[in-house]
């Protein structure tokens, strides 16, 4: 009888963490899932694009569960370092609404286009 209550008792543990971690995997979202609740300000002149005005850089953003930005990846880049790197810090400044599914909120994942132009 011990045994099988330690193994029932074991049960309910093991599973309960499997689904806790399961409720703060990491939620992937698609560009139109999200909301800035502070964009990000990206200024831009004619010199930094090179005089190019349609260049774009493909971002992979990862939020924690409160919408703060925690890292942020180039996946295509401009082409021009110095304007990836003032684009990622102003993403890095930004902040995401809090993804949230019933109640629970959620760290979040997504990459998203930002087409540079001149401001």
């Amino acid at each position: 009888m011990k045994r099988i209550i330690l193994a029932l008792c074991l049960f309910v543990f093991c599973f309960g963490a499997l689904a806790k971690v399961e409720d703060t995997a990491v939620r992937a979202l698609q560009p139109g899932d999200i909301y800035w609740v502070k964009k990000p300000h990206i200024q831009l002149n004619n010199n930094e694009l090179q005089g190019h005005d349609r260049r774009s850089i493909v971002l992979t953003i990862h939020a924690n569960e409160r919408g703060l930005i925690t890292s942020v990846e180039v996946v295509k880049s401009s082409g021009l370092d110095e304007t990836d790197k003032k684009v990622i810090r102003a993403v890095k400044q930004a902040r995401l609404k809090p993804y949230q599914v019933n109640g629970v909120f959620f760290p979040v994942v997504v990459s998203t286009t930002f087409q540079l132009n001149d401001y």
